[in-house]
């Protein structure tokens, strides 16, 4: 029982001490802005920045007490972020190509039976070309002609593509959409 009274008293002595170091770091900051030494616009950055550091010092040494090793806690922290950063890449590339499928419903830069060319955004080089065949939540279809033959080649390419490069879309005479004319009505 005795041991839970000392380790309980360590921590509230750890809690009161962060609180007694952030308030004198924070004055002590306070003065060195309002004298101008550090630029103003720095102000709640610095002290927000120490905040969490003093937060972070005193959860590790609050964990030590009750028995935790810093060595434990970094495996745990460091397997959790290794996780997450692998999460987060491999989930990227589909939020990316879900987010840009949308996209181009929304604005319709081609549509399905256009012919189009996947250029550089210089311009230069030949790109992917090919007639739209469908356009999914991941890719757009299209197809091209292989030379000397009947066949077909089909291309899935990733929506996100279509933000990265430049489209030109072919427009054939016979595509090009002729004014409307009103007519006139009888009254």
């Amino acid at each position: 029982m005795e041991d839970y009274l000392v380790i309980a008293f360590k921590i509230v002595v750890l809690i009161l001490l962060g609180f007694l170091i952030y308030s004198l770091l924070r004055k002590g900051l306070r003065f060195l802005f309002r004298r101008q030494y550090l630029p103003s616009s720095l102000n709640n950055v610095i002290i927000g920045a120490f905040r969490w550091l003093i937060i972070a010092l005193v959860s590790l040494m609050i964990l030590q007490q009750v028995g935790v090793t810093v060595a434990h806690l970094w495996a745990a922290v460091s397997a959790f972020l290794v996780l997450v950063a692998v999460g987060f890449v491999a989930v990227w590339s589909v939020l990316s190509n879900i987010l840009c499928s949308v996209l181009l419903i929304i604005f319709a830069p081609f549509r399905i039976g256009d012919e189009i060319e996947v250029i550089e955004p210089t311009g230069t080089g030949g790109g992917l070309r090919g007639r739209v065949t469908g356009l999914n939540i991941l890719f757009t279809t299209l197809e091209q002609e292989v030379e000397g033959s009947d066949a077909r080649m089909v291309l899935e390419i990733p929506n996100n593509i279509f933000f990265q490069k430049s489209i030109r879309r072919i427009i054939r005479p016979h595509d090009v959409t002729k004014p409307l004319k009103l007519e006139e009505t009888e009254a």
